[in-house]
């Protein structure tokens, strides 16, 4: 065998695709650390696999590369809904319809003439 003149090292594998894939999922990890919807104590891991298929001969592998990560998952959130029936399918939703409105929609206001304490 040839002398091996560059070693493979984590940082040449796949012309720096190990390193890329693992700073991606390191990435998206950290996100998800930041990310106030989640349990801030929750364990997060990052997890680069290397897969080595030698031939017959011992003198050549192909090299299969895989990063992954385990994520925090989203914090739930709770709400309430109302269910009834419309026109014989069931329908739910946030506000209770039985519940007279409070306030009407955002209506134009009133142009009020200067005189009357309005714009200039």
């Amino acid at each position: 065998m040839a002398e091996i003149t560059a070693p493979v090292s984590l940082s040449t594998l796949g012309g720096g695709a190990a390193v890329q894939l693992f700073q991606a999922e390191l990435q998206k990890v950290l996100d998800n650390i930041v990310d106030e919807n989640t349990k801030p104590e929750a364990m997060r891991e990052v997890t680069l696999k290397v897969k080595i298929k030698p031939d017959k001969d011992r003198d050549y592998g192909q090299v299969s590369i895989s990063c992954t990560s385990k994520l925090a998952p989203m914090a739930p959130f709770g709400t309430n809904f109302f269910i009834g029936k419309q026109r014989g399918k069931g329908v739910a939703q946030e506000h209770n319809p039985k519940q007279a409105k409070l306030f009407e929609p955002d209506a134009p206001l009133a142009a009020v003439p200067a005189a009357e304490g309005g714009a200039k």
